[in-house]
């Protein structure tokens, strides 16, 4: 795309400053324009709002950003069957353990039965879990599966694509993973 482009140094080279730079040039050559900047740890994201104070820049880690953004959507049918979908390997995995697993034991005792079609009418929504795992028989996702889910949705959702480019004119992704 020409649009994109990719600064790639090792750490400590400058990137995120550049990244500042950037920024402060764009707010004042297009004051009203709408820039988001996406980190991956609340120390970058804390960094740069020290340095970046203006209202229509959007400083943000990934998985805040995901869940704010994306997760408008954590209740819709489509996006529910999705998860099922992109997930559906992990739960009938853990499913197979059967009473050999507290988990499994604690979902029978409250919900009767444990298997794909029981899990999927018992999630109303999808969440960031704020964990390093993902409670799949909720709907709850980890650090990493928040991420891969979110490329899905953009990928079967062209329309978060567009939600995304009419919002902001310019992104920024900083230390991405």
């Amino acid at each position: 795309m020409k649009n994109m482009f990719l600064l790639n140094a090792p750490a400590g080279s400058g990137k995120t400053t550049y990244i500042e730079n950037t920024v402060i040039s764009l707010v004042e050559q297009y004051p009203n324009r709408k820039i988001l900047c996406i980190t991956y740890t609340n120390r970058a994201k804390d960094e740069l709002e020290g340095r970046i104070k203006n209202k229509n820049v959007t400083i943000e880690t990934i998985h805040a950003f995901l869940s704010s953004f994306i997760f408008l959507y954590n209740s819709k049918k489509e996006v529910i069957d999705l998860y099922m979908n992109v997930f559906k390997s992990k739960l009938e995995m853990l499913i197979a353990k059967g009473d050999e697993d507290s988990k499994n034991i604690r979902y029978i005792e409250k919900y009767g039965e444990l298997d794909l079609q029981t899990v999927r009418k018992n999630i109303s929504n999808i969440s960031y879990n704020e964990q390093a795992f993902s409670a799949y028989y909720y709907g709850r996702l980890s650090h990493d599966d928040i991420i891969l889910f979110a490329r899905k949705m953009f990928e079967e959702f062209p329309i978060l694509c567009k939600r995304l480019s009419d919002k902001y004119s310019y992104v920024f992704i900083d230390e991405y993973q």
